[in-house]
């Protein structure tokens, strides 16, 4: 039985070496004699946490992932940024301007009467779903998203960026240990990227490298400045607090990276996951990711999000999380890069 489709009740009818021996075999999973007994208890613990989970949101949203045999510690050390964000800037709003009308007037439309969905998948703003790896290396992913998509609506070309460059050479973040998006913007403003296929990513088993100083001289990507969508402490000094308004942001600018609470994203499966226990403080915002899109299913409200983990992961490597809530702090920290 396949495990994108064992749904809870499946579980309770086949047995758990079944179940165990095909997460194994989808996922390539090896262990040493010593490491199966250990690995074989995480898993089954997450799968009474998975079926907890469905249970509390009266839907199949949970389920057994690639990283169903680890625990919430080790999932976070190995997948999401283990140094706490240093935010110590307020930047400056959104001034309202729709640079997406440079490559779609049509958005002025859309931002008088907001439509009830959208997304920038369908109007080829996104590239591919990358993968990081064991390194927590979201910050670059979210910053080459948001810069691809900016550079594509002041009508370039779609280019997938290189995260490899802003991993090893950006000295203002920390590689592999964590970042902030507005601090890579600031590289990315002074000395530029270049393509994926210049300089692809190789810190996939945690070794944040050196800087290939050769690679970097033939940067095709530049932005001018960086500004707050949304925020949610110290920084609404100067930028508010608005999830909804992050709507039209969305449709006027292109996708937004955002910090996010990734807890609730180790055991996700498909749907609008609605977790009840999420951080939406600054502090606890651990990974960050690109909102491509927003749309309502069965009345539900939600913001589509492009991750990082490959097309294994999710909605082939997409998360869906409920909107108007600021769950898992979607809101705390939105930044975007400008042309």
């Amino acid at each position: 039985m396949a495990l994108a489709m064992m749904t809870v009740p499946a579980l309770s009818m086949v047995s758990h070496a079944e179940t165990w021996a095909t997460f194994k075999a989808t996922y390539r999973k090896t262990y040493t004699v010593e490491e199966e007994a250990s690995r074989f208890d995480i898993f089954m613990a997450n799968l009474r946490i998975i079926e907890a989970e469905n249970r509390a949101q009266g839907a199949e949203v949970k389920g057994i992932t690639k990283f169903a045999d680890l625990t919430a510690e080790e999932f976070k050390a190995r997948y999401l940024m283990n140094t706490p964000r240093n935010k110590t800037e307020a930047l400056k709003p959104w001034d309202g301007k729709c640079t997406a009308c440079v490559r779609f007037p049509e958005q002025a439309t859309l931002l008088a009467a907001p439509p009830t969905d959208y997304d920038w998948t369908e109007h080829g703003a996104v590239t591919p779903v990358k993968d990081q790896g064991q390194c927590g290396s979201c910050w670059s992913f979210g910053t080459t998203g948001d810069v691809e998509g900016v550079l594509f609506l002041a009508k370039h070309n779609l280019t997938s960026l290189s995260e490899q460059q802003l991993v090893s050479c950006d000295d203002k973040d920390l590689g592999c240990d964590g970042g902030l998006q507005e601090d890579a913007f600031k590289y990315v403003k002074k000395n530029g990227l270049v393509t994926e296929q210049q300089y692809p990513y190789t810190s996939g088993k945690g070794k944040s490298g050196r800087c290939e100083e050769a690679l970097i001289q033939n940067p095709v990507a530049f932005v001018s400045d960086w500004v707050q969508i949304s925020c949610l402490g110290s920084c609404e000094k100067k930028a508010a607090f608005d999830e909804e308004g992050m709507i039209n942001a969305l449709i006027a600018t292109g996708p937004i990276t955002i910090g996010i609470d990734a807890s609730p994203m180790q055991l996700y499966k498909r749907g609008i996951d609605n977790p009840k226990n999420c951080k939406t403080s600054q502090a606890g915002l651990d990974h960050a990711v690109l909102i491509v899109g927003y749309g309502v299913e069965n009345g539900t409200p939600y913001w589509k999000i492009k991750n990082s983990w490959n097309t294994d992961w999710g909605e082939d490597g997409y998360y869906r999380i409920v909107r108007g809530l600021n769950k898992c702090g979607v809101a705390s920290d939105a930044v975007h890069s400008v042309a």
